[in-house]
């Protein structure tokens, strides 16, 4: 991460085009159970744009529950812009619906950036964070397994 050209010393995924990484979660135990998610991601550009540039982020993503096979994969993407060096962005995908979701099942997904629609960001997206907004019903479960 950079604080307007100082090194932070933070390390972050650089993302160029064509690049991108995995990860996994489970599902807390104080998320309603059936009710949509929201991944985000929080990034900052680090080269100047040219203008506004646009920066084009794709999800590939499958839930896990024990004892069954994985879902199919599912594949959403969203676009932004970016007219600021250095400045510190969120952008949310569009919302994931979950009505067979439950606490302790897996959210697997791959980031990736990819080719925008229009006047592509030449720097690489640096990403702090990824995470997911979801609606709470208790503060957690009462069993480890169920709510």
């Amino acid at each position: 991460m950079d604080n307007v050209g100082a090194d932070t010393g933070i390390a972050a995924y650089g993302l160029a085009v064509g690049e991108g990484f995995s990860g996994q979660f489970e599902m807390q135990h104080d998320y309603k159970e059936g009710s949509n998610l929201t991944f985000h991601v929080h990034y900052q550009g680090i080269a100047a744009p040219t203008g506004t540039d646009k920066i084009q982020f794709q999800l590939t993503y499958s839930f896990g529950k024990n004892g069954v096979t994985l879902t199919p994969v599912t594949i959403i993407t969203v676009e932004v812009d970016i007219d600021t060096q250095y400045e510190f962005n969120q952008v949310d995908f569009a919302a994931i619906t979950a009505a067979d979701l439950d606490i302790e099942d897996q959210f697997l997904f791959t980031l990736e950036r990819i080719a925008a629609s229009a006047t592509e960001y030449s720097g690489e997206a640096l990403i702090a964070t990824v995470g997911v907004h979801y609606e709470i019903d208790t503060i957690g479960s009462r069993q480890i397994l169920v709510k």
